[in-house]
């Protein structure tokens, strides 16, 4: 519909959804979920620990979090978690 031709009842209901957009559907759990990578960067935090070069100023904790939710929820999660924030 072209804009001029919208009423001013019409006009404020679309620039009250467009400032009011609905919240993102919440992602769900996958059901058949691979904790493979999740594994995986634990034993190599297991293993960074125990070379004797570990330091607490390191990224493993982001990481491990980043494959625990791509493990539990899959990349819809990132798409949701983008789409939250930028209607904050």
């Amino acid at each position: 519909m072209n804009i001029n031709e919208m009423t001013t009842d019409e006009l404020r209901k679309e620039l009250e959804r467009r400032e009011n957009p609905p919240a993102p559907a919440r992602p769900k759990w996958m059901s058949n979920r691979d904790y493979s990578d999740l594994r995986d960067l634990c034993e190599s935090y297991i293993d960074y620990i125990e070379s004797g070069e570990y330091c607490s100023d390191n990224d493993f904790r982001s990481y491990i979090y980043e494959a625990a939710l791509d493990a539990i929820y899959g990349e819809a999660f990132w798409a949701w978690k983008t789409k939250c924030l930028e209607t904050k």
